[in-house]
């Protein structure tokens, strides 16, 4: 459950207060964990799930700074990324392993940020090298834009240790 108030001035021309508050619930609607940072980024949800809703992406901010962090279900803390200027956007893969972050630097193009929230990594792409400055992820770990495949978390591992590896 996410509540949000929001405290104006009498003459309603200025927002004074921001009151943000998430609570998780459990099966017989104990609370699980809270969190009142949360905040809605420019565009969509500031809170996603997984489909089996084991894991949870939020949308943070702490003054005028945003970041992402992933939870899981009881309120451990999988991943934290940013901190960045403007946050535009977040999504989830289905199965709840890959993140996306779309934020912004005022007057420079977007960047979305992709993580792998077991592997703790994480991969920026200007969104500007997207087709149409759009992009996702799927479970398989792979970021497309449009039809092109733009980037690969296995693919990134595994050349990683390649190296170390001995020859077949």
């Amino acid at each position: 459950m996410l509540e949000r108030k929001l405290v104006y001035s009498p003459s309603r021309s200025a927002l004074l207060e921001s009151r943000r508050g998430l609570k998780i619930l459990g099966s017989t609607a104990q609370t699980l964990w809270t969190d009142d940072a949360v905040d809605y980024p420019e565009k969509g949800d500031p809170v996603v799930f997984s489909d089996d809703s084991k894991v949870i992406l939020i949308a943070q901010r702490t003054g005028e700074a945003w970041a992402v962090e992933a939870k899981d279900w009881a309120g451990g803390v999988l991943l934290r990324g940013g901190p960045f200027a403007k946050l535009i956007s977040i999504g989830l893969a289905p199965k709840g392993r890959y993140a996306v972050a779309r934020w912004a630097v005022p007057d420079k193009s977007d960047t979305h940020s992709f993580f792998d929230l077991w592997t703790k990594t994480r991969k920026d792409i200007e969104t500007s090298d997207l087709t149409l400055g759009l992009a996702r992820i799927g479970d398989d770990g792979v970021v497309r834009s449009g039809r092109r495949a733009v980037f690969a978390f296995e693919a990134a591992a595994s050349t990683a240790a390649a190296p170390g590896a001995a020859p077949k």
